[in-house]
Parts: structure tokens; C-alpha cells; sequence
């Protein structure tokens, strides 16, 4: 598996919800349709989980560790109401030597539409995948 469908639908109770749990105080804070920055994490409670697609690759759960997320917005900030669809894919893996042996890098993208076709959110994810024993 490279690759698996994803969704985000960003719904003011949602992001009602996000923006207790995060303590947000945003410049719009006091606006309810102000989305936080980093409301996209919501999607691993919407769709499948992005680690889901690294672990059907082969690597053990018990070896990944979050290692770096980027959220992009090439069109602006998302907006109640957005119902998005996309993909999250595998990008590549890179091998880098540490103390306790060989690790790998991995990272997966999710991009995320608007029913128009326009590109809302880009998400680039790291896994840190732990060398064996």
C-alpha cells in the first residue's frame, strides 16, 4: 500500500471542540469560524490514520515515532464548512546512521481538495522508524 484516501470535513462543532483542547487564542479568536492552524490534525480522527499507511508498508508500530509535521495552506486558511478529499501518499524514506544502529526516515504527504478541485491543505509527515532490537 503507497497510498490511501483521506478526508477532512471541518465542522464548527469540531473545531468548537479543537479550539478548547488547544487552548487556542488565535488572531481571530473570537471569531466561531476562525480555523486553527493546525486543525488538520482532526484527520486522524476522520479517515484512516496517516501511520495506518507506514505500518501497511512492513514497519512495526512499536519503531514509529512522530518525528515532524508540516501544514501548508498554498490557498488560504481552511474554513467551516470546508468538506475536503484527498490522499495521503508515501513520499520516500531516507536511511541516516545513529548510535543505537541504522533508523529510516519516512515521510507521507496528504493533500487535501475543495469540491472545486482547488488545493487546500498539504500536510508533510515524518516517521522516525527505530532500528530493530
Amino acid at each position: 500500500m503507497r497510498s490511501q484516501k483521506a478526508w477532512l470535513t471541518v465542522e464548527a462543532r469540531k473545531v468548537a471542540e479543537f479550539r478548547r483542547a488547544t487552548g487556542w487564542a488565535g488572531a481571530a479568536a473570537d471569531d466561531d469560524a476562525a480555523v486553527p492552524p493546525t486543525f488538520p490534525v482532526a484527520l486522524e480522527h476522520q479517515s484512516p490514520p496517516i501511520v495506518d499507511l507506514v505500518i501497511g508498508m512492513g514497519y512495526a508500530a512499536e519503531r514509529l515515532l512522530h518525528g515532524e509535521e508540516v501544514i501548508d495552506y498554498p490557498n488560504g486558511p481552511l474554513h467551516v464548512g470546508d468538506d475536503l478529499r484527498g490522499e495521503t501518499r508515501f513520499v520516500g524514506s531516507v536511511t541516516k546512521r545513529g548510535t543505537a544502529g541504522d533508523f529510516e526516515l519516512l515521510t507521507t504527504s496528504t493533500d487535501l481538495y475543495r469540491p472545486g478541485g482547488e488545493l487546500a491543505v498539504r500536510i508533510t509527515r515524518t516517521f522516525v522508524a527505530l532500528p530493530e532490537g
